[in-house]
């Protein structure tokens, strides 16, 4: 079976129990690795049961196929800020609203001089 040495005392020696599935050596927890988009998402079960393990290791893999990922990995503040405007706005009222998008708009010119909804 194939061992991940830690590299300094504050990593946990994890071995492979099965595909994206590692138990810590010293706890007995099980561990989720998994890549999804070029990204390695690493977390713990909870648990020291493997068949309740596995069963999480499912649903996290389903989580982790309904992200989003785009081709770069990376979004940008104006995108993340038009989403948030857009479902953000729906429960404003009308003066909150342009107040909300004055904000954004002075936001985007702070991190991104040409990004600005």
């Amino acid at each position: 079976m194939k061992t991940h040495r830690p590299a300094s005392k504050n990593q946990q020696d994890l071995k492979r129990v099965a595909e994206c599935l590692y138990r810590s050596q010293s706890s007995n927890i099980y561990y989720a690795i998994i890549k999804r988009g070029g990204r390695q998402i690493k977390r713990s079960l909870r648990t020291t049961d493997g068949a309740l393990a596995r069963r999480k290791l499912k649903e996290l893999k389903d989580q982790a196929a309904s992200l989003a990922t785009s081709g770069s990995g990376k979004i940008t503040f104006a995108e993340i800020a038009e989403k948030w405007l857009t479902s953000a706005t729906l429960t404003m009222k009308p003066s909150s609203a342009t107040r909300a998008a004055g904000v954004v708009k002075s936001l985007a010119k702070t991190f991104w001089p040409c990004a600005g909804p």
